[in-house]
């Protein structure tokens, strides 16, 4: 059996919003305390429309693998090396 991979643009699919948020927060934010909430809330603005930022959700066999988002910048004295890749899980 041949397994089913996916990419898909969050804004097709907000309903993996949860699950890209729950993975990045685990891997690179909860041991510093922050919020998940406030990550969510984060990649809530990756849902309007317009080009940056956006995230890019993976699925395998319609399981949640993986996402990558492109945003302008966060760190303003770099942001002549936008846009970034992050959040590269």
């Amino acid at each position: 059996m041949t397994a089913a991979f996916t990419i898909h643009d969050l804004r097709d699919r907000p309903d993996l919003l949860d699950a890209v948020a729950e993975a990045i927060w685990a891997t690179f934010w909860q041991h510093k305390g922050s919020a998940l909430s406030d990550l969510q809330a984060g990649f809530r603005k990756h849902l309007m429309p317009g080009d940056l930022p956006f995230t890019l959700a993976a699925e395998l066999d319609g399981v949640f693998a993986g996402t990558a988002s492109l945003i302008v910048c966060d760190e303003p004295e770099r942001s002549d090396l936008a846009p970034w890749l992050a959040a590269l899980w």
